[in-house]
């Protein structure tokens, strides 16, 4: 199963649930996460299975977890779009008041700030945390 190179480039791989590999978007802005169906060829969520759509939602519910253990927390975004990557993925978006964008799309950036190596560890080092 090949993940579109835009994909794998804006963002670093968390873990895999079954079939749903959850990566940690890259961007500074958001904790934003981007959870993509590892199953050639889909591009909508109605063609995933029952199973696999309930494996997804699993994946949503981690994501919210480990968002609501962060002080900037205050509403998960969820989003498919597919309109520039039509690989199946999943955008999940930590939004609060006092984001730089609210209350616009997190999508609505031509001055996107990425994180450092240092700020990517960190979250990672705290998403495993919430593992053990």
């Amino acid at each position: 199963m090949q993940i579109d190179s835009r994909i794998l480039n804006e963002s670093v791989e968390l873990e895999t649930l079954e079939a749903i590999q959850i990566r940690l978007h890259k961007r500074a802005d958001f904790l934003w996460f981007t959870l993509v169906p590892l199953i050639e060829g889909v591009t909508e969520l109605t063609e995933l299975t029952l199973g696999q759509q309930l494996q997804l939602l699993e994946a949503i519910a981690k994501v919210e977890a480990f968002m609501k253990t962060q002080a900037s927390h205050q509403k998960l975004n969820v989003a498919a779009f597919g309109n520039v990557v039509s690989q199946l993925h999943v955008h999940c978006i930590s939004r609060n008041t006092g984001d730089r964008l609210w209350p616009k799309p997190a999508f609505d950036d031509a001055a996107i700030v990425w994180r450092s190596d240092s700020e990517l560890a960190e979250v990672i080092r705290a998403w495993r945390g919430l593992e053990g």
